[in-house]
């Protein structure tokens, strides 16, 4: 899982020796980097992701329920 990835990665700091660091993660690695930084935020100096998953679910914004329709109902111009 996320979390049990979040912390090995914390082990492995440890075992580097290293107290603080800078932590950058693209995709599932944003989401583990992310899981890190909740689960030990004194550790964790900067954290950067992109494009970030592994949260399970999240619930759309009202406004986004809408966005296919919308989409359909207007396409876009070329």
């Amino acid at each position: 899982t996320p979390e049990a990835m979040a912390r090995w990665a914390l082990e492995v700091i440890d075992a580097l020796g290293v107290a603080r660091v800078a932590l950058v993660g693209h995709s599932m690695g944003g989401g583990i980097a992310t899981r890190l930084a909740l689960l030990a935020p004194e550790r964790v100096a900067r954290l950067a992701v992109v494009s970030a998953v592994g949260f399970g679910t999240v619930p759309f914004l009202p406004a986004a329920t809408h966005l296919p329709s919308i989409l359909v109902e207007r396409p876009i111009q070329t």
